[in-house]
């Protein structure tokens, strides 16, 4: 018997053929099956017996052994074959061996008959039974003594085969599939308008509708729901036992993903923090789907656990390179559903630190605060945290608080005249570091000095200097500034000859002036600066003619004017030498004897005592 089904759009069904095409059970116990189909896996469900060895021999051919059962009941075998939507089945009609009993006289010889073969004869027993060996084909019931029909006893068989089912679907989503099922009458004749039943543990069969001689079809629709196995029945009145197909529903496609951390922190070069990732589908089945690991920092470790779980196993980098927290991601590389957790990253335990002030000097005035930042590092060179204790052997040191970039001190030093150095020391557990800030002596206020130098007015005159200078001075944003009062004389005459006459002249200059400075410290000893401000010139030219023409004349005048210089000194030998160079620029002086605008240059040497 042959028949193929093509379901709903196929163009080709499954060809099945057996050799021989039925088997008598007292003769022979396996027969060669020949599969035709189109291209694609194929799958064979037996009602009966055992398949071995399928294998395809050809595009599109396949060759097995079919091996009987042990029991040699007369049967029906129905091989169902699969590929891909298209099906096909053969009845393969088993001829069973049993006995007849026959009841008659004592010692009486009978024989029974089968359709055309007789079996016997055999001689009855004192009891009057015989028992005679008979091969009976399958949907035979009776045998035949004559006009006597005597019951065989053969147990009915299952006479229905559903055909081979995808072995698994996806649980997450509503599915619908079309099954097939193959059945015939007891002898192996298509079964038509058969009154199937079929059922489901999940899930419902309905639109049961034949499409071949034998051949039925039907539509499973199985809702979303738990993973596990669905099983899928089909028989016939009069079946001993349904035939049964086994469904995997799985896990779908993962959609959501959960990471959860057994820590909130990993250490630098510290022991791994371990983390677990589930994923689930759209029913909240645990999905099996390869998830993908990635850190922002560090490294992932996975290792896969149950279906759906994986166990990770992250390390937080040596470097942490100014991250004070990794995420940790988990992707489906099948839908791109993820999820992320982010982890703290923290230093290792201190082991050296950094002592870095805002400047490394200060003015020791005793109230100037320096701003000092404490860093603490572990062997990695990461900033680590703690309790820093930040010391001075000179000056205060206010209290250590945290600045989110380590932390933040200030020191106070200590009031000085003198320049020195102050020690900074901190310790943080097995931290240790000290380091020094240089002291700058407070500037005294209150300055005198005497200078003296040379004076040209740049015209021929070339004279002596002397002077002094107060200044009262103070300090701000690193530099010093001063209001200096001056007091500067300078003089010198010249000698000179007209016709016969010989003239003595003599110029004396008395300076007044006022100035701002600027002072630059180069150092806690060398200081430069440069000043400016107003001056008032007082004058005295003096004339004296000798020879045939004699006289003398003195003429004396004051005018305001304009001075500027630089300067540079360094303490030493209880005061401060210094050298300075001013030019002098005035109105024009009226005089008799001296007209016109002075414009003088001084050099000058100094010794400047600081008073306060």
């Amino acid at each position: 018997m042959l028949a193929a089904l093509l379901i709903a759009g196929l163009v080709s069904g499954v060809e099945v053929r057996a050799e021989p095409p039925l088997l008598r059970l007292d003769r022979a116990d396996r027969a060669e099956l020949v599969f035709r189909a189109p291209a694609g896996p194929l799958s064979v469900q037996c009602s009966a017996g055992a398949l071995e060895g399928l294998r395809e021999v050809a595009p599109g051919e396949w060759r097995a052994t079919w091996h009987a059962p042990r029991a040699r009941l007369p049967r029906v075998a129905v091989i169902v074959a699969r590929s891909g939507d298209a099906v096909g089945f053969f009845a393969l009609p088993l001829w069973g061996q049993g006995e007849a009993e026959v009841r008659t006289r004592a010692g009486a010889v009978v024989d029974v008959r089968i359709g055309e073969e007789t079996f016997g004869p055999m001689r009855a027993g004192k009891d009057g039974r015989a028992f005679v060996p008979v091969v009976v084909p399958p949907g035979v019931d009776y045998a035949e003594q004559g006009p006597r029909q005597i019951d065989l006893k053969v147990p009915h068989t299952r006479t229905v085969q559903l055909a081979p089912m995808p072995p698994s679907l996806e649980a997450d989503r509503p599915q619908e599939l079309e099954i097939a099922v193959a059945a015939v009458t007891r002898a192996g004749a298509p079964l038509a308008d058969a009154q199937l039943q079929l059922g489901a543990a999940r899930g419902e069969i309905t639109g049961l509708a034949p499409l071949a001689p034998g051949l039925y079809r039907a539509v499973w629709r199985v809702p979303p729901g738990p993973a596990g196995t669905a099983v899928v029945t089909a028989t016939a009145p009069g079946d001993p036992d349904p035939s049964r197909a086994e469904v995997r529903l799985v896990a779908g496609a993962a959609q959501r993903i959960e990471l959860a951390s057994a820590g909130a922190r990993a250490e630098a070069g510290g022991p791994p923090v371990e983390l677990r990732a589930t994923s689930f589908d759209a029913a909240g089945n645990r999905a099996a789907d390869p998830l993908q690991f990635s850190a922002s920092a560090g490294a992932v470790e996975s290792q896969a656990l149950a279906e759906g779980g994986y166990r990770l196993l992250f390390r937080a980098p040596r470097a942490l390179g100014g991250h004070d927290q990794a995420t940790v991601t988990a992707r489906s590389a099948r839908t791109g559903a993820a999820a992320s957790l982010r982890i703290a990253l923290a230093a290792a335990a201190a082991e050296r630190a950094e002592v870095l002030p805002e400047r490394g000097a200060v003015i020791a005035d005793g109230h100037s605060p320096l701003r000092v930042r404490v860093v603490l590092r572990d062997r990695f060179g990461n900033e680590a945290g703690g309790a820093p204790e930040l010391e001075a052997d000179a000056g205060t040191v206010r209290a250590v608080v945290p600045d989110g970039r380590g932390f933040l001190a200030t020191f106070v030093p200590p009031l000085l005249h003198e320049g020195g150095a102050a020690t900074l020391a901190v310790r943080s557990g097995a931290a240790r570091t000290r380091a020094q800030v240089a002291l700058r002596p407070r500037i005294r206020e209150l300055a005198l000095s005497a200078r003296t130098g040379f004076f040209s007015d740049l015209h021929g005159l070339a004279a002596p200097l002397l002077g002094v200078e107060g200044a009262l001075r103070t300090q701000a944003l690193g530099l010093q500034f001063a209001l200096v009062l001056d007091l500067s004389w300078a003089g010198g005459r010249q000698q000179g000859a007209a016709g016969g006459a010989l003239f003595d002249t003599r110029d004396d200059y008395l300076i007044g002036s006022v100035a701002g400075a600027v002072r630059a410290p180069l150092s806690d000893r060398n200081v430069i600066w440069a000043q400016a401000g107003g001056a008032l010139v007082g004058a005295a030219a003096s004339v004296r003619v000798s020879g045939p023409a004699r006289g003398d004349a003195t003429s004396r005048g004051a005018v305001p004017g304009l001075e500027v210089g630089v300067g540079a000194e360094r303490r030493m030998w209880g005061g401060a030498p210094y050298l300075e160079a001013r030019l002098l620029r005035t109105q024009p002086f009226s005089l008799p004897n001296l007209d016109g605008r002075l414009t003088a240059l001084t050099v000058c040497a100094g010794y400047r005592i600081e008073m306060l």
